[in-house]
């Protein structure tokens, strides 16, 4: 069943007001004292509930079309739903008088698709209903929970030199890579001498 994507906290809607002139030269800009933030978030941001991906497109996919959340995702809704239970507590935040927190679905959301696609912020943005610049830390500090909570299991470091030396063993049978002892994938990492 497929209950834990549902547990994110209403979004309270708050009065947004338009923000001060824009228009002015830069020179006069510069010169004007910051005015406090007349708004909080984008009108759009706020409708996240009733039209980001997470809460619509997701849930119907996770209920009607598990192959394609896979295809979304890169994961089963029964691994996703794990993974969500195992980190969901390292991402969840404190609500403030300000505002909601983002969920630790919405959040292990965007970080997958952004894992899954390399989609810019910007897009993640638009497609979530969530601040680019907000995104930046969700992804960083999603993708830390994930490390801390599954690095034991996963990816056991060795620790003696004989299981560097099984390591490197395995990569030379099946690989012919020759005193190699790791390797990374999905991402174009340049490595400079």
């Amino acid at each position: 069943m497929f209950t834990l994507l549902m547990e994110c906290p209403n979004l309270k809607s708050t009065e947004v007001q338009n923000a001060p002139d824009a228009d002015l030269p830069s020179s006069r800009r510069r010169k004007r004292k910051r005015k406090k933030r007349s708004c909080y978030a984008r009108p759009w941001i706020l409708r996240r509930k009733e039209y980001g991906h997470f809460h619509t497109l997701l849930q119907e996919l996770a209920e009607q079309d598990p192959p394609s959340f896979k295809g979304f995702t890169r994961i089963d809704v029964d691994i996703y739903n794990d993974l969500l239970e195992r980190v969901g507590p390292r991402l969840q935040k404190k609500t403030t008088n300000f505002k909601e927190p983002i969920c630790p679905g919405l959040r292990l959301s965007i970080t997958l698709r952004y894992l899954a696609t390399g989609e810019t912020y910007r897009s993640l943005c638009f497609n979530f209903r969530v601040p680019h610049n907000t995104i930046s830390g969700i992804i960083s500090e999603t993708c830390k929970a994930i490390y801390e909570e599954l690095r034991d299991e996963f990816m056991p470091c060795p620790k003696s030199p004989e299981e560097w030396k099984q390591v490197a063993e395995g990569f030379s049978r099946r690989w012919n890579f020759h005193n190699c002892v790791g390797a990374m994938d999905g991402k174009h990492a340049r490595i400079v001498a």
